[in-house]
């Protein structure tokens, strides 16, 4: 098993690549898990080559461009990357999450999932108030300093973000 991380982000393309980076402008370790053999997400995997239009800063700019751009951004933290490695389960043992996939277990104080496209939805049982009840949040939402008691349970936080 791994060593525990304060953040654990579930997807490497352009969001979970930012946020990786701002976990370490914040002083918090992180780690990205991603299904993909390479990050970027899907704009590595199936458009390098066209322009995006709607990212700040960018009049346009090449998809392979902003993914170098932003792994450049978050290596400058020296997190870790694991890719290929497809999450099936996600346990709580010791006070802390741990994310399962089919090789390697990633013990991780909270987890930010940041899949794309379908790649994440909440079933039943991540909808369901068992789960909500114990910190886990699902959508858009905007996290001030420090975490509203509400927002946090034990020290353990589950975000998911999806566009």
């Amino acid at each position: 098993m791994h060593e525990i991380k304060d953040i654990t982000i579930i997807g490497g393309g352009p969001t979970g690549l930012f946020a990786s980076f701002y976990a370490g402008m914040r002083g918090a370790t992180a780690q990205i898990v991603d299904t993909l053999p390479q990050l970027g997400g899907q704009l590595t995997a199936l458009y390098p080559e066209k322009y995006i239009f709607d990212v700040a800063g960018f009049a346009k700019i090449l998809a392979k461009d902003l993914v170098r751009d932003l792994t450049e951004q978050a290596a400058q933290f020296n997190f870790p990357s694991y890719l290929g490695q497809h999450v099936q389960a996600l346990e709580e043992e010791d006070g802390h999450f741990v994310i399962v996939t089919d090789t390697d277990r990633f013990p991780t104080r909270s987890v930010l999932i940041a899949a794309g496209i379908g790649a994440f939805s909440p079933d039943a049982t991540c909808s369901s108030s068992s789960v909500l009840s114990r910190g886990a949040l699902y959508g858009a939402l905007r996290i001030r300093e420090p975490p509203s008691p509400r927002r946090q349970r034990g020290g353990q936080r589950l975000i998911t973000v999806n566009r």
